[in-house]
C-alpha cells in the first residue's frame, strides 16, 4: 500500500483528485486553547477527571469542548505529571463572553469542585496558546461519536512553507484523508495554526499542529500500524517544512457540548469523602 505525503501530492499534480478537492471547500475555523498543567503531587490524573467530569458546562456560552491530553510519547518537552488542557470555542469573542460573563457564576454554582481542581492542577495560564482550528470533513467518528470518554491521538508540529496558505495544507490533508476513508478509515483529522501566543524561533502564521483522534485507541493504533515509514524528511513539495515525528497522546473528554455531536452527559458527583487536599502551588 503506498501512502505519504510524496504520494499524495504526486497524485494531486497529476490532477486525479482534482474533482474531490473541487468538491470540499475549506470550513469555518474554530478555537482551541491550549494549556500546559502540571498534576500537583498526591494526585493521579485519574483523580483530575473525576473531579473535572464532576461539573457543570450548561450555560448559552459554555466551551463547545473540554479535554486533556496526557502525553505517551512527547517531544521532550513535557515536564513529569503535565498534560495539556484543551478547549475549543467557537471563536475568540466566545472565548471572552465565558471569561467574562460565565467564570463567576461556574464557580459558585460548582465552587467545591473548583478548588479542588485549582489545587490538582497547576496551569501556565499566562502562556496558553490559541489557535484556528479546522478539521478536514466531518465523516471522523473520534470518541466513537461521544461513547466513549478516552482515545488515542497524535499531533505533529511543522511550520507552514514561506509562500504557502493554510488552504494549501487544508488540500493536502484533504487527499490523505480520502485515501483512509476509501479505507474505511473513520479517525478524526484536522490541523490548527498558531494565532496568539508567539514562541521562541517561530515568524507569524508558520506554526502549524496537525492531529489524528481517533474513533477508539485501537483504530488510530491499526491505521498507524498500516503505515510505511517513507523516506526521511518532509518532501520538497509539500506546503509545510521542518515537520517533526508524530507524538502520541492519551486524550480525555471532560465536556463535549459540540453541535452534531451525542452530547453525553458527562457530569459525575463527587465523592463524599476524599484525601484533604495539599496547599495550592500558585496564587
Amino acid at each position: 500500500m503506498r501512502s505519504g505525503w510524496k504520494t499524495t501530492l504526486a497524485i494531486a499534480l497529476l490532477g486525479l483528485t482534482a474533482p474531490a478537492l473541487l468538491a470540499q471547500s475549506m470550513p469555518t475555523p474554530t478555537l482551541i486553547v491550549n494549556t500546559r498543567c502540571s498534576v500537583a503531587q498526591g494526585y493521579s490524573m485519574d483523580d483530575v477527571l473525576e473531579v473535572a467530569r464532576s461539573m457543570s458546562f450548561d450555560g448559552p456560552d459554555a466551551p463547545r469542548w473540554i479535554g486533556y491530553r496526557v502525553p505517551v510519547a512527547g517531544n521532550g518537552e513535557m515536564e513529569p505529571n503535565q498534560v495539556v488542557r484543551a478547549v475549543r470555542w467557537e471563536n475568540l469573542a466566545h472565548w471572552e463572553r465565558y471569561v467574562r460573563d460565565s467564570v463567576d457564576a461556574t464557580r459558585s454554582r460548582d465552587s467545591n469542585a473548583s478548588v479542588l481542581l485549582d489545587q490538582m492542577l497547576d496551569c501556565d495560564e499566562g502562556n496558553r496558546s490559541f489557535m484556528r482550528d479546522w478539521a478536514i470533513d466531518d465523516q471522523g467518528n473520534p470518541y466513537e461519536g461521544g461513547m466513549i470518554d478516552s482515545t488515542l491521538s497524535t499531533y505533529r508540529v511543522c511550520e507552514l512553507k514561506p509562500g504557502n496558505t493554510v488552504e494549501d495544507l487544508f488540500n493536502t490533508l484533504a487527499n490523505i484523508n480520502a485515501e483512509a476513508r476509501a479505507e474505511g478509515d473513520r479517525n478524526h483529522r484536522g490541523f490548527s495554526q498558531r494565532w496568539l501566543g508567539p514562541r521562541a524561533d517561530a515568524e507569524m502564521n508558520s506554526g502549524i499542529g496537525i492531529r489524528i483522534i481517533g474513533e477508539n485507541g485501537g483504530a488510530l493504533a491499526s491505521y498507524l500500524d498500516s503505515r510505511t515509514a517513507g523516506s526521511g524528511g518532509t518532501p520538497e513539495d509539500a506546503p509545510v517544512t521542518n515537520c517533526g515525528d508524530r507524538m502520541l497522546f492519551r486524550s480525555h473528554t471532560v465536556h463535549d457540548g459540540q453541535e452534531g455531536s451525542c452530547k453525553r452527559t458527562r457530569k459525575r458527583p463527587l465523592p463524599e469523602e476524599g484525601p484533604e487536599p495539599p496547599a495550592p502551588s500558585h496564587a
